[in-house]
């Protein structure tokens, strides 16, 4: 990941600290378990996980 020095908060001093830091925001947030909780439709007919306009065209649930 290449991001400016200035854009990461001074605590992180060492490469090692920075590279746990990417690692967490790429692999740490994700679970790929998680899927089977998401229902397949909701009882308000309405889009998941969003129901704005542009999510309405994107996944062609309107």
């Amino acid at each position: 990941m290449n991001v400016a020095d200035t854009k990461i908060a001074p605590q992180f001093d060492t490469e090692e600290e920075i590279t746990n830091l990417a690692d967490f925001l790429e692999n740490g947030l994700y679970n790929p378990n998680i899927a089977r909780y998401v229902p397949e439709s909701v009882l308000s007919g309405n889009c998941i996980p969003t129901n704005d306009p542009q999510s309405q065209i994107d996944l062609r649930c309107n």
